[in-house]
């Protein structure tokens, strides 16, 4: 049970798209009207909200459904702990609408029609996508294929692809998919090199907090009692990002750096006046020393 707790608070999405699975298998196993077609069903103009919600259906032997999402488990919760909780429910969002375009694309080359009908159910072709990123990320790995043989993640994946062009309906429905791997599988490469490991593994919360160190430290040079040189900014500016009180500043001035300072902070350096830029301009000259008292 604490493993369960665990996971719902440490990868919420994962869990809950076992849980969602799990639960709308249940429901149609006990014989609930249609839960296939409420959840997902056709892609179709007429019911646009499928298009988001037919991972949530799952027509599965029981069997393969428990094997398939635990596999899901396993690489998705690790994308998960990597991204934090934010970027990965933005990443699967957009892998979930990019899935349902591609097999509406194949479908149309198919039928060679502009209103195909695409039946989708199950979180498979989502899942596909994000374990090809996954293994773009961890090339280097080692998987073990069929549960025995231990294969390095970017032969899985790049397999993965290669039998994706082999679907039994023809190379030209699964085309788009192909296509849509490929570019994940260069992307998640590409992006492997720059993730900011400030954020791996937080919330919305943690998301925003360094979010706004980012900017703060783009546009505010620390000053530890005039020790380190500040770089020129916003128009020769020379921002201090509340410094430690300094014998130099009366303090009504330094009352009055703090004020701007907090202002910086909430509402941008843009929202500052004229006469608040010459003031930040002149305090920070005089903690560096470059003008008398």
């Amino acid at each position: 049970m604490d493993r369960v707790k665990n996971a719902f608070r440490e990868t919420p999405w994962t869990a809950w798209l076992i849980a969602a699975n799990l639960a709308v298998w249940l429901a149609s196993f006990l014989g609930a009207p249609q839960p296939m077609m409420m959840l997902g069903g056709e892609l179709d103009l007429a019911h646009a909200w499928r298009w988001l919600t037919y991972p949530l259906a799952s027509q599965a032997v029981a069997f393969w459904l428990l094997l398939g999402l635990f596999c899901f488990y396993l690489f998705a919760s690790s994308l998960e702990r990597a991204w934090g909780s934010l970027r990965f429910g933005r990443v699967f969002t957009v892998v979930v609408l990019l899935v349902a375009v591609s097999q509406w694309l194949g479908a149309a080359i198919v039928a060679k029609v502009s209103q195909p009908v695409v039946v989708m159910s199950g979180i498979t072709l989502p899942a596909l996508v994000m374990f090809v990123i996954w293994t773009s990320r961890n090339r280097e790995s080692e998987i073990l294929l069929f549960f025995v043989i231990p294969v390095k993640a970017k032969y899985v994946g790049i397999g993965t692809i290669v039998l994706t062009l082999l679907d039994g309906r023809g190379p030209l429905f699964s085309l788009p998919l192909v296509a849509l791997l490929t570019g994940c599988w260069f992307w998640a490469g590409r992006d492997a090199g720059r993730v900011s490991h400030g954020t791996a593994g937080g919330g919305i919360r943690q998301w925003w907090q360094a979010r706004g160190r980012s900017q703060r430290k783009s546009r505010l040079q620390v000053l530890q009692g005039g020790a380190s040189t500040p770089t020129p900014r916003a128009g020769g500016l020379h921002v201090v990002d509340r410094p430690p009180a300094n014998p130099k500043l009366s303090e009504s001035a330094e009352k009055e750096l703090d004020r701007i300072l907090d202002k910086i902070r909430h509402e941008g350096m843009e929202s500052l006046t004229a006469e608040e830029k010459s003031h930040l301009d002149r305090q920070s000259q005089q903690l560096r020393g470059d003008t008398p008292l």
